[in-house]
């Protein structure tokens, strides 16, 4: 788990690049009509990563319980293929992804090729002992706990304001 929770964290940093800066920033995807369906799988992403790190640094899960990882986790990948998808039209008239957002997202989803595997592994393991879903913080120093606390406050943060956004853009009469 401990390895799953470095990737996580790296992992982060990348979506806080691409969510501070390309989708709110500089082109307030919430705000065009174009990017509904693109600006949806942002907000889906950001609950699941939530969902995922939680469950990594406060969960042990073990038998059948140890399926819940994997199943987050395969959702998060349904979702990013959704935003593949809608990209190319959620972007044209943008002339598509420059090449940093682009650049971005190719080392994220490589990351989340390992996190894919270390989840895998870790659920793996788990999955062939006695069935129990219990509270147990990750068990590594403080510091990187409080770190991982800091990314959980911090994307839940980014998930609200996302969210806050997209909602308020949405609602506003045509």
């Amino acid at each position: 788990m401990t390895g799953l929770f470095a990737l996580l964290c790296v992992f982060s940093l990348f979506g806080l690049i691409d969510i501070a800066y390309f989708h709110l920033w500089r082109y307030q995807l919430f705000n065009r009509p174009s990017s509904r369906g693109e600006q949806m799988t942002h907000v889906i992403r950001l609950v699941l990563f939530v969902a995922v790190l939680a469950w990594v640094m406060f969960v042990r899960a073990e038998g059948r319980f140890a399926l819940i990882l994997p199943a987050l986790i395969l959702a998060d990948l349904a979702n990013s293929a959704a935003d593949v998808l809608l990209e190319p039209k959620s972007r044209a008239d943008l002339g598509g992804l420059p090449p940093g957002e682009y650049f971005i997202h190719m080392a994220a989803m490589f990351i989340n090729g390992a996190i894919a595997a270390a989840a895998a592994a870790v659920s793996w393991n788990a999955f062939h002992r006695s069935s129990s879903l219990q509270w147990h913080p990750l068990e590594i120093p403080v510091i990187f706990l409080a770190i991982g606390a800091q990314i959980l406050a911090g994307t839940f943060l980014l998930l609200l304001f996302e969210a806050w956004g997209t909602w308020r853009a949405w609602a506003k009469p045509r």
